[in-house]
């Protein structure tokens, strides 16, 4: 019985994807000036948001880690930024020392 229920689900959604094509396919058909065209069909690429990471958020996280035990590998990271403190490391480097610290487990 639940097979039978989702191939009519299949089946709905099939016939509505025939029918906005069909309705796609009419449209460039006709020598209507207001013809739709491809891009009123587009879809926007789906870009990846990277959200800046705050002075707050990095030192909370490197806080977390140094509590588990891991200060003194915190420390070597922010050595090997080239740092001698965190704030001394600039804004555009968080998401890569986040990813580092991480990784420390």
């Amino acid at each position: 019985m639940a097979m039978m229920k989702q191939l009519y689900q299949f089946n709905e959604e099939f016939q509505n994807l025939y029918d906005s094509w069909q309705h796609f396919y009419n449209q460039m058909q006709t020598d209507n000036p207001d013809q739709m065209t491809l891009d009123d069909y587009s879809i926007p690429d789906e870009q990846e948001v990277v959200s800046p990471i705050s002075f707050d958020a990095i030192q909370g996280h490197l806080v977390e880690k140094a509590r588990d035990g891991f200060g003194s590998e915190i420390r070597d990271l922010i050595v090997a930024h080239g740092a001698n403190k965190l704030s001394d490391i600039p804004a555009k480097d968080y998401p890569k020392l986040w990813q580092e610290v991480d990784a420390l487990g």
